[in-house]
């Protein structure tokens, strides 16, 4: 079987806002590699993640805080949990209590929240007791905690459930004209994955059915294509209801920066490999686990251990290297 292309010497290119830093497994420990397959700087963390709006969340062993592109904390280790940061604010656990801080560390609010997720258009979804609603940068409740689940408000609606059964509220709180389904996934591109019965379909912003409900399993749109389900496997639609990739694989993630991560059979068991929108494999069926493409770099897993593949498919870092 083919494995993964190294990147070629001529072919390399720069870190910068483009391709960015991932945080990789090397060992017990997280370094954080650039899109020549080095390490951006010499910091090794208990846990890392991705950057957004130039900070991440990492881990020194003891707590949280966020670190700069070059490696330097711009916020001390102070927090049990931490979140990305969004519109200038990330969600931040210390005893127990969730609050929001700016890029400087400091608290946008004095109340503290049971669970408290990023904000999306100036809302965030929170939790008091086992009751969830939406607040605002200041912490100041804008959609009262009355739902059983909530997720992030995404094209103007959130997700919401209670007693099993799922609707998207507007940021009033009133539940929107699309009523009320047994499940849904967020609204993209103008379209939302409904189900109501056995099958999946898609509905637009009126709660007209845009695509018909034919699918065992439906993920948001990603970039113009949706992943689906059938009893062949999972596959893509177009905005449009066109079968845009044929059902095959066993699993398969969203698009992103135009590739999808896709997992099928082969002789070592199953697999994880890349797709680009015309369904042709980028990456071969090789990896043990894969992540979405963040800032033109992507972690996997081979049975080597970690690995970077840039845009192009080609292995960028090798943890084993």
């Amino acid at each position: 079987m083919p494995g993964l292309r190294p990147q070629p010497t001529a072919k390399a290119q720069p870190a910068s806002s483009t391709t960015g830093l991932c945080a990789v497994p090397v060992g017990d420990v997280y370094r954080y590699v650039d899109a020549r397959g080095g390490f951006a700087f010499v910091g090794a963390f208990r846990h890392a993640r991705p950057f957004h709006e130039g900070l991440a969340a990492a881990h020194d062993g003891s707590n949280w805080g966020y670190l700069g592109s070059d490696g330097a904390w711009a916020i001390a280790p102070q927090f049990d949990d931490a979140g990305d940061f969004s519109e200038g604010a990330a969600a931040v656990c210390l005893e127990g209590g969730w609050q929001l801080v700016d890029a400087q560390g400091r608290k946008t609010h004095d109340r503290t929240f049971a669970a408290l997720g990023s904000l999306r258009k100036g809302l965030a979804v929170a939790a008091e007791g086992d009751r969830f609603g939406y607040v605002d940068r200041d912490g100041n409740w804008c959609i009262a905690p009355r739902w059983d689940a909530a997720g992030d408000f995404s094209e103007g609606l959130g997700l919401v459930e209670r007693g099993g059964h799922s609707a998207f509220v507007d940021p009033s709180g009133a539940v929107a004209a699309l009523g009320w389904h047994a499940e849904a996934g967020d609204f993209a591109e103008g379209l939302a994955p409904v189900r109501d019965g056995d099958y999946w379909g898609f509905v637009n912003r009126k709660g007209a059915p845009c695509i018909g409900a034919a699918w065992q399993q439906a993920l948001p749109f990603r970039e113009g294509l949706a992943a689906v389900r059938s009893d062949a496997g999972w596959g893509f639609v177009a905005t449009d209801g066109r079968v845009a990739v044929v059902p095959r694989w066993s699993r398969a993630q969203g698009y992103s920066e135009g590739l999808a991560a896709v997992q099928g059979p082969t002789v070592d068991g199953l697999r994880w490999g890349y797709v680009g929108r015309d369904g042709r494999l980028v990456v071969p069926l090789r990896l043990r686990w894969a992540t979405p493409m963040h800032a033109g770099l992507a972690v996997a897993c081979d049975d080597n251990g970690a690995v970077v593949i840039n845009r192009a498919g080609f292995l960028v870092f090798s943890a084993k290297a």
